[in-house]
């Protein structure tokens, strides 16, 4: 079992000892306690700057009825926990499973396509990641 930095856990609210499973991925752990679990994501290669961004967009979605995980607010309004030098940011924990294509998903991802393209931008911050470099 991974061990989480504490404050990590205090900034989710997990005051007991949770079970921490790792993820498929870089460094991805399902936090699990007896109320609620998390997905926690250690930051690679991904500035502190652009994750905050990150996580305006995915609230921004999420908001709009989109199936998007946001990121849990981990200190003060930031999405980013840093941890010497490590950051990290979390999201509830959703149960899911890999779709088998088919017609319906092909239906359902092209509704879900078409109503992303139709939100307003516009006022949203810039980000690094719509720049060719990145």
């Amino acid at each position: 079992m991974r061990q989480l930095p504490q404050l990590l856990l205090s900034a989710l609210g997990v005051d007991s000892k949770p079970e921490i499973v790792v993820l498929p991925g870089n460094e991805n752990y399902l936090v699990k306690t007896s109320e609620q679990d998390f997905v926690v994501k250690k930051l690679q290669g991904h500035t502190a700057i652009n994750t905050e961004l990150e996580g305006v967009y995915r609230h921004y979605l999420a908001d709009a009825k989109l199936p998007v995980a946001p990121y849990i607010a981990l200190t003060g309004n930031s999405y980013v926990l840093t941890d010497g030098k490590d950051r990290y940011v979390a999201t509830s924990y959703t149960r899911g499973k890999m779709a088998t294509p088919n017609k319906q998903m092909t239906t359902a991802t092209a509704t879900l396509l078409a109503k992303i393209h139709s939100l307003d931008f516009s006022t949203m911050p810039k980000r690094a990641c719509f720049k060719k470099y990145y």
